[in-house]
């Protein structure tokens, strides 16, 4: 299935504080790992296969930082990533003012990240649709963006040496 520019899977590499990732769905699993065990963390950039990637992960679990699932903390992740996306593919930061007003929804079996609709009942919070959608008010209107950013939680930063 093909992914939407919105997706973390999207095939749109981001750089975040000077090193780049292939997909943002690099980076989320990076950010999890980075505090606890930055040897782990490292070896996920070099996948670049989705399932291979889930793979390492799910064997991983236990090296997650102790914060890596807390909702700040991938709060912090998620809002990087959609800035970065914004900041630097003009043509998906295109595509989001194109979605004008409109609710944007990711539908997914994380019910933190995204909602699901089982029986027809919506049910979840749709925190990846809510951080697209602040970023597309910050592109439409730039002075709010900037007086909200410094409230931001934020992930771990990378070291800009590995040149990745």
């Amino acid at each position: 299935m093909a992914q939407t520019p919105f997706s973390n899977l999207y095939p749109a590499p981001i750089a975040v504080d000077g090193v780049t990732y292939q997909t943002g769905e690099h980076y989320r699993q990076w950010a999890k790992f980075a505090q606890s065990d930055r040897e782990f963390a490292d070896s996920l950039l070099t996948i670049s296969d989705f399932n291979d990637l889930e793979v390492a992960v799910g064997g991983g679990g236990d090296k997650a930082g102790e914060d890596a699932n807390t909702p700040d903390f991938k709060l912090g992740v998620l809002r990087k990533i959609v800035a970065a996306k914004v900041e630097q593919h003009p043509d998906i930061a295109d595509e989001l003012l194109g979605t004008g007003d409109k609710t944007l929804a990711f539908v997914d079996q994380d019910s933190w990240a995204g909602v699901q609709a089982s029986g027809g009942i919506p049910t979840g919070r749709n925190q990846l649709g809510e951080v697209w959608m602040e970023a597309r008010k910050e592109k439409q209107y730039p002075s709010l963006g900037s007086s909200q950013a410094s409230q931001r939680p934020t992930a771990p930063a990378a070291e800009s040496a590995w040149g990745r």
